[in-house]
C-alpha cells in the first residue's frame, strides 16, 4: 500500500498558522487584550482586499506608515472596541 500526503489546507495554510499561533499565545499566560488583539490580526489579514477593511485602514492610516502599521493601528483600535464594549456590557 501507498501513501501520498496532499497539501489538504490549500489556500487556508496561512489561517491555520495564525490559528495555532493565537493558541499558543493563549496558552501563555497571554491576557484578554492580547488574544483579542491577535484574533483582530487574523480578520484583518482574512479580508484584506475587502472594502470594509480597506475603509477602516484609511480611517487609521497616516502619511507615510507602512501596510505592516497600518494593520496595527487598526488591530489596536479594534480590539480597544473590543474590550471597552466588553467591559460596559457586563
Amino acid at each position: 500500500m501507498r501513501i501520498q500526503f496532499v497539501n489538504s489546507l490549500g489556500d487556508n495554510a496561512g489561517e491555520i498558522d495564525m490559528a495555532l499561533h493565537i493558541i499558543s499565545i493563549g496558552m501563555d499566560g497571554a491576557d484578554a487584550t492580547t488574544f483579542n488583539h491577535e484574533l483582530a490580526h487574523l480578520y484583518v489579514r482574512k479580508f484584506w482586499n475587502s472594502e470594509l477593511i480597506q475603509k477602516a485602514l484609511k480611517l487609521y492610516s497616516k502619511k507615510g506608515m507602512t501596510d505592516t502599521e497600518r494593520e496595527e493601528a487598526l488591530v489596536d483600535a479594534i480590539t480597544e472596541m473590543s474590550i471597552d464594549n466588553y467591559f460596559e456590557n457586563t
